[in-house]
């Protein structure tokens, strides 16, 4: 089994990539991005046109075995009709 999948299944992530793993002075630090390409609204899950990225977003998880996991990725602003506001 591939570390990223092992990764994958013991966070409980669905419906998401595991792109890397790293360590830095805090812990692991795992990037990720949801399982399909295009840009999609938060609320209402519908695909619309992004217009940028926040780079570099960290989410800490929770302690597995005594170290930190962070989950790092970069977040997708898209512009929806639906959702509200972009």
């Amino acid at each position: 089994m591939r570390l990223t999948k092992l990764l994958r299944i013991l966070l409980g992530l669905e419906e998401t990539r595991v792109l890397d793993v790293s360590f830095d002075e805090a812990g692991l630090v795992i990037d990720v991005a949801p399982s399909w390409r295009s840009p999609r609204c938060s609320e209402c899950g519908q695909r619309c046109p992004g217009y940028d990225r926040v780079r570099d977003r960290h989410w800490r998880h929770l302690d597995v075995a005594g170290m930190q996991f962070h989950l790092r990725y970069d977040t997708r602003r898209v512009d929806c009709r639906l959702g509200g506001s972009p």
